[in-house]
Formats: C-alpha cells, structure tokens, sequence
C-alpha cells in the first residue's frame, strides 16, 4: 500500500510538471534547459545606451537537484565572448553573466516552451549601470 502511494504522488508531480527537491531546486520536470539559444536584449536605460543587440548562449551543465546552470555565450553585434552560471529554482532563473569588462545579473521565467525571459541589469567597466530585458528562444 505504501508504494503504491509514493508512485501515485510521484506520477502527480510528473503530470503537473511541478517537482521541487529538499532545497527548492527544480527537479528536470521542465522542458531540459542544455542546448543553444538565441537571445535579443533590449537596452532601455540610460537613454545614452538605448537598443537592442542580439546574442547566442548555449546552456552546458544544468544539474536538476541543486537548480545549478553555466554555459557561454558571445554578442554578434560586437563579437564580445562571455560566461555565465544560474540557478534555478521552479520556473524562475537567476543568471550571472560575465564578460571581458561588464557583469550583468538576468532574472527570467521559464515558460513551458523553453523560452527563457526577463529582466537584466549590467555593471559595465566604465561603473555605468544599464537595466533593460532578454528573451532567450531554443534552437536545439
């Protein structure tokens, strides 16, 4: 009888899509995150930096129990090269991407398609601030 129940609530967390482990990481119930995407950043502010640039990350190493993510990525636009690691937590992620001079943190929803998107805010080298959002779309 007891495993019977343990498979029934396993198979309702399956079916709703919605498991969490001990420390509230997502378990991989979602669509599976490694893979490449390509990602448009809209920059709003300041004024002076306004404008969108496109870019392309691949999601390397996502580990299901801890919610931990890291990958690369580059900017076409400029050919700037970064890294980045995350955590997820649910359907809500937190990236901290790294570049030769600017640090960005991304905070984004996953929706149940694999498209990743949010809000970020990059400290650039020269000490300026600029806020705006990202939409990240899977290609493989």
């Amino acid at each position: 009888m007891r495993r019977y129940t343990v498979l029934v609530a396993l198979s309702t967390a399956v079916v709703l899509g919605a498991a969490v482990g001990a420390n509230g990481a997502a378990i991989s119930l979602q669509p599976s995150l490694i893979g490449s995407y390509n990602v448009v950043l809209h920059f709003t502010t300041p004024a002076s930096y306004a404008g969108t640039q496109t870019a392309f990350e691949q999601i390397d190493t996502f580990n299901p129990r801890t919610g931990a993510l890291s990958g690369l990525g580059a900017v076409q636009e400029i050919g700037g090269r970064f890294a980045f690691t995350g955590t997820v937590r649910g359907r809500t992620v937190r990236f901290v991407v790294v570049g030769p001079s600017d640090t960005a943190i991304n905070l984004g929803r996953i929706a149940r398609d694999g498209t990743i998107s949010g809000t970020l805010t990059c400290q650039t080298g020269t000490g300026v601030t600029i806020a705006g959002t990202f939409v990240m779309t899977r290609v493989s």
